[in-house]
């Protein structure tokens, strides 16, 4: 048992003899896996201050955090579309900022994206979240604002990180409409959003069930934040299997937005999208999306965002 989880053992009655052990790859908190029986569990608390080098100072606390990732998560856990589900919440411990949920009993899909043979299925994985991802755009205004409250500060902290701290790489004469789009992009509250939606957070399940977690980041903005950060894999992914990127960005933008005619809301897309693809390779996790990467197909990625700026900035 971990000492500080007394209260979140007791609510699912587990004990000493259950198993409990640390997860690596938690950014802004610490993940335990408790095994039980046939049972999966995992209890995640909320940290003060990122766990990997290179990021700055969280501007929120593990109490605000730990009150959004609760908040979205349970009316997230309501929300179903065909095969994409959000596991249990199934307790929570404000005063130690830490929750436990329902185990996903599977893989990460980064892991199959990782492998080539399986790029169509990761695609196949990606538009049926997508799909479900429209669904929680459009939460009710109430919740919107409960999120929002905890999360502005967060919101601001993670635009630094993934796109003014860019802007040194952006080609010449797009500054201007750069902070331009940026301002935008801190000023919609359209919408709640996942905030963290990436590979690492859908899990494929045994039964054939996808599943979403880590709702600890969700804020309030523009809902195609969030699918450009999903599709910002598929985009690199496709490089290294030599498939057809337009084809692709078209394929999945029709399965999260209905309305093809909104060009406006397509280009704003796009601009998230070739921000998102350059964090991967330029930001401070730079090492776990794109490490992978040779320097040929690297080169072809910062080419192309160069490019996809100049028509769409």
């Amino acid at each position: 048992m971990i000492p500080r989880h007394k209260k979140l053992y007791a609510a699912l009655s587990l004990t000493f003899d259950d198993i409990a052990y640390e997860v690596e790859g938690g950014l802004f908190n610490d993940v335990h896996r408790v095994i039980r029986a046939d049972e999966l569990f995992y209890i995640k608390s909320f940290a003060d201050e990122a766990k990997t080098a290179g990021f700055p100072p969280l501007p929120t606390t593990s109490l605000q955090r730990y009150q959004v990732a609760v908040s979205l998560h349970e009316h997230a856990q309501e929300i179903v579309s065909g095969n994409v589900c959000v596991p249990r919440l199934l307790a929570a411990d404000a005063e130690n900022r830490a929750i436990a949920m329902e185990g996903a009993k599977g893989s990460d899909l980064y892991e199959y994206l990782l492998n080539k043979e399986n790029f169509h299925f990761v695609v196949e994985q990606i538009s049926q979240v997508l799909t479900w991802l429209t669904s929680l755009h459009a939460t009710s205004k109430s919740k919107t604002l409960s999120v929002s409250a905890n999360s502005e500060a967060f919101k601001c902290y993670k635009a630094t990180l993934q796109y003014r701290n860019l802007f040194e790489f952006l080609p010449n004469g797009k500054l201007t409409a750069a902070n331009l789009f940026l301002d935008q992009h801190l000023k919609n509250q359209e919408s709640v959003l996942h905030g963290d939606l990436n590979s690492r957070n859908i899990i494929i399940c045994a039964d054939g069930r996808i599943a979403i977690i880590d709702f600890e980041q969700a804020q309030v903005g523009c809902g195609s934040h969030d699918a450009a950060y999903l599709i910002s894999e598929v985009v690199i992914a496709s490089f290294v299997v030599n498939e057809s990127v337009e084809a692709l960005i078209n394929l999945l933008w029709r399965c999260y937005e209905t309305d093809l005619f909104n060009i406006e809301k397509y280009t704003r897309f796009r601009r998230h999208l070739c921000f998102q693809v350059l964090y991967r390779l330029k930001g401070p996790s730079r090492h776990v999306w794109t490490g992978h990467l040779d320097g040929d197909i690297r080169t072809k990625i910062e080419a192309w965002c160069a490019d996809e700026f100049i028509r769409y900035l």
